[in-house]
């Protein structure tokens, strides 16, 4: 909405690596390991992949924050 910040906002979850794919309502600051936490973690091995405007890959325990 115009004129107010913006204070959450909508992350999808999802992948082969993922238990439980979900689409997540979550603050902006939140770290990426709590989303991955709501979503019944990953399985071994997986490596995580932000969106290409971020462009990377990181092992799954990395402190990332969800980002405007």
């Amino acid at each position: 909405e115009e004129g107010k910040p913006l204070i959450e906002r909508v992350v999808t979850v999802s992948g082969s690596g993922v238990e439980q794919p979900k689409n997540l309502l979550c603050p902006v600051g939140a770290p990426l390991s709590a989303l991955i936490e709501q979503c019944g973690g990953v399985k071994e091995n997986t490596f995580c992949t932000t969106t290409p405007a971020s462009a990377g890959s990181f092992p799954s325990g990395t402190f990332l924050p969800v980002q405007q």
